[in-house]
């Protein structure tokens, strides 16, 4: 595509800002995501499947299940756990608008010409922001898969079809990968397509404005979710490959873009009091709670979290103080959450077990959900930690380092509200 015109202002229409200071509640809120993630999996390895819960024919959401174990009751926030991948994907579309629109910025404080959106040096940064944590978490799982998996007379490279997939990043796009070589790697899969249309984003929101691109996204996931529920699935790999079909979840993706958007201007676009974000919570936490055998009371759960995350990332961004106590406690989780996702689950079982054997702590359910918890925790955050810092942040470095040679790719034109006009 040919570069386009743009009648930019040389004024921002922010206040003029040389830099962006870090933002600290980012952090907290990533914490938060793979620690709800975290409880979720838990839970799962704890009672031993994740069958224990009722799930909807639409299989959007796992909810308190009728068991005879009353003390799952008391841990039932870690019953929705799968509501902490929507938080990734709300936080991942304000990181990366929110990063690109302060690129814009800086190069109309500098006096220059807003630069149009250069796909290649976008996909390139991303590339080596995920792939290389991913890629050794990928092979080491696969090769430890095999190891443990394999029989006498078996085909050395059985799985490698499964494993090009991973590579590919298109495995969520298939029940029989979905959840093969490591179960998170799914939302990877789907965090790389929201990348891939990306400049569809910037196209829709060039020509129709932030709010019809966000009723347009609404739109698509719902008209996807109605079709779904129309197609009688069977198993739960097909049930879950569907309901994590990129363009349903896009829609997540891009409230935090709309997010970014205005708090890039000094705005916020949900304007409600504390106590209506409170009261709003706890009616989704309740409602969440019931079994839900109906796909469309399912659906409007599944709408109701990214927007609920959306509202609360704002709020907090919006928070005029430092970080207190227990959230600088929790910044360095927050900070090597990725590794800690992309590692944790595979890892919680033989934890468990050995935290039961050689720790000789009793294997009671809520044992494994408190005390025992803190432990494996704090193993698999050292672990983490290591791959933050010997990893992903020499890959970040690199791509941004090599991203100036990167040529081609699309040259989408820069987003209104860089351009003067007001927000639609």
């Amino acid at each position: 595509m040919a570069d386009v015109e743009l009648q930019e202002t040389k004024r921002p229409i922010a206040p003029a800002k040389t830099g962006t200071p870090h933002l600290w509640q980012l952090d907290v809120l990533r914490a938060a995501a793979i620690l709800i993630v975290f409880g979720y999996h838990l839970l799962g390895t704890s009672y031993g499947t994740f069958d224990l819960y009722g799930t909807n024919p639409g299989g959007h959401w796992n909810v308190i299940p009728t068991i005879h174990d009353r003390t799952l009751w008391f841990f039932y926030p870690f019953s929705l756990g799968q509501s902490g991948v929507v938080l990734f994907f709300v936080l991942s579309g304000f990181c990366i608008h929110h990063s690109i629109l302060q690129g814009r910025r800086k190069a109309m404080l500098q006096g220059q010409d807003s630069p149009a959106f250069h796909y290649g040096a976008f996909m390139w940064r991303r590339a080596w922001r995920i792939l290389p944590a991913y890629f050794v978490a990928l092979v080491g799982f696969f090769v430890l898969q095999r190891v443990l998996e394999y029989q006498p007379g078996e085909r050395l490279l059985k799985g490698i079809g499964d494993f090009a997939w991973h590579v590919l990043m298109i495995h969520n796009l298939r029940p029989a990968t979905f959840q093969s070589i490591n179960p998170s790697f799914w939302s990877l899969g789907v965090e790389w397509q929201f990348y891939l249309i990306y400049p569809i984003f910037l196209l829709l929101r060039h020509g129709t404005g932030i709010k019809i691109t966000i009723l347009i996204t609404a739109i698509i996931s719902i008209a996807i979710q109605v079709f779904v529920s129309f197609r009688n699935l069977q198993t739960h790999p097909e049930i879950e490959t569907w309901n994590a079909f990129p363009l349903i979840t896009w829609f997540n993706w891009c409230l935090g873009a709309l997010i970014a958007e205005y708090w890039d201007r000094g705005q916020r676009f949900f304007r409600l009091p504390t106590i209506a974000v409170v009261g709003l919570w706890t009616l989704l936490l309740v409602f969440a709670g019931f079994d839900q055998d109906n796909d469309f009371v399912a659906g409007i759960t599944g709408m109701a979290w990214p927007v609920m995350f959306a509202i609360t990332l704002e709020m907090y961004l919006h928070v005029r103080r430092p970080a207190m106590r227990w959230e600088r406690a929790v910044i360095p989780i927050g900070l090597c959450s990725y590794s800690l996702y992309l590692l944790h689950q595979p890892l919680l079982g033989p934890l468990l077990k050995g935290m039961h054997r050689w720790l000789h702590l009793p294997a009671i359910h809520w044992v494994d959900l408190t005390f025992t918890a803190a432990l494996m925790l704090g193993v698999l955050v050292a672990i983490s930690w290591v791959s933050y810092r010997w990893i992903e942040t020499p890959g970040t470095r690199l791509g941004h380092r090599f991203a100036r040679p990167v040529r081609g790719g699309t040259l989408v034109p820069s987003p209104p509200v860089l351009r003067g006009r007001r927000l639609g």
